[in-house]
């Protein structure tokens, strides 16, 4: 799938997380793999940033609906990991600064029974917005085997993924290998600075028009 990644407008505000429960942003690791976090020392519930200001060049397909080519999105990578016999079961969330667009997590179709590779073609498709410098390896019985998603209903874990607005909410029953899941914003506009010379009436003219244009967003319900 090609890309074409875009520099926005010049902006005052980048694109960010604004809050979280139950989840601690970080950096980005090195590798992403089925016990990263818990073999890594990391957080057993994180989420990190991965590529942004990302002109989509084709439409990109997530588990929750496929998101227009000629979007300028963000992506971001949320897994829990602990190595443990008894699963931990938690809620959590994350509010951007931006709508959500998409999320990517489901694992294969009856993950329990006898699933065929590929296990995770959406991850692997949407691997161009992984972070620069992390390795992705989930694909094979010695990385996730097919339960680095989310075991949706009717797997007894239940799991789930939605989001309203700016904020993705997850219900996960985990331990090893983890649950993974990529999420998708829509970048946020550039605002608009003074412009120079025009004083206040200036000013307030071009956050009239800049508001006059609406959000862009898109919503999953």
């Amino acid at each position: 799938m090609g890309i074409c990644a875009a520099a926005a407008a010049t902006r005052t505000a980048s694109a960010d997380i604004i809050s979280t429960v139950g989840l601690t942003p970080i950096t980005a690791p090195s590798l992403v793999t089925g016990d990263f976090a818990a073999n890594g020392g990391l957080p057993s519930q994180l989420i990190f940033a991965e590529q942004q200001n990302v002109l989509l060049a084709s439409p990109l397909v997530t588990d929750t609906g496929t998101i227009a080519a000629g979007t300028l999105i963000n992506s971001y990578f949320f897994a829990v990991n602990v190595i443990q016999a008894i699963p931990v079961i938690v809620d959590t969330s994350v509010t951007f600064d931006g709508d959500v667009l998409g999320i990517i997590y489901k694992d294969p179709a009856d993950p329990y029974g006898n699933p065929s590779l590929p296990f995770y073609p959406l991850f692997t498709a949407s691997n161009f917005l992984g972070a620069s410098g992390t390795t992705y390896t989930l694909e094979g019985a010695s990385a996730c085997g097919p339960f680095c998603g989310f075991e949706t209903i009717p797997a007894p874990d239940m799991d789930t993924a939605s989001f309203i607005g700016n904020t993705a909410f997850f219900h996960n029953n985990y331990s090893t290998p983890g649950d993974f899941a990529r999420i998708i914003t829509a970048d946020p506009r550039p605002v608009p600075g003074p412009i120079v010379g025009a004083g206040l009436p200036g000013l307030i003219l071009a956050a009239a028009a800049f508001s006059a244009g609406g959000d862009g967003g898109r919503r999953f319900a």
